[in-house]
């Protein structure tokens, strides 16, 4: 399907029963809250992807805003590669250390490595179960009894990156 006239209520009308076909996946006419959090995940992905083809030099994810809510993000079930943490074990939902946690949530959240972010990712944390605290621009402590992890690579610059990377 192409849409010629973003202004014409035929295409419009066009557009939103083809997307419905396509992400009501349990066909009842209604889009439920897991339904609508895949399609939204699927469609910030091919996002990602389509920025990071460019070829720029800031080939981040595509961010979006915090929510108040952070504890209501639908977690992915694919996660991209880290750094220093193993695929398998990312992937692995029962998988379930503080490192692979913190792992999974930074993509959950979709939040770029920012000092301004680490809030953000201990409230998200926090909110199940968790006891962890910022500790610095780009420390947190995960209250499991091993200090402060450093989990931004070159916190500031363009290229900074998460990490998991102990203190002491």
């Amino acid at each position: 399907m192409s849409i010629n006239s973003i202004g014409s209520t035929p295409d419009v009308g066009q557009l939103i029963t083809g997307l419905m076909d396509r992400v009501d996946a349990n066909k009842d006419g209604q889009l439920s809250k897991d339904e609508f959090g895949t399609f939204l995940t699927s469609l910030l992905g091919g996002l990602q992807q389509k920025m990071g083809s460019t070829g720029t030099a800031n080939t981040a994810p595509l961010m979006r805003p915090v929510s108040a809510n952070a504890a209501a993000v639908t977690p992915r079930t694919n996660y991209d590669p880290i750094p220093g943490f193993d695929l398998g074990k990312l992937n692995d939902p029962s998988h379930v250390t503080t490192k692979y946690t913190f792992g999974r949530a930074v993509q959950d959240l979709s939040l770029p490595p920012t000092s301004g972010n680490l809030q953000a990712v201990v409230d998200h944390l926090n909110a199940k179960g968790g006891t962890a605290k910022v500790t610095g621009d780009d420390t947190i402590d995960f209250g499991d009894g091993f200090g402060s992890v450093d989990v931004i690579f070159s916190v500031g610059d363009p290229d900074a990156r998460w990490q998991w990377l102990p203190t002491t």
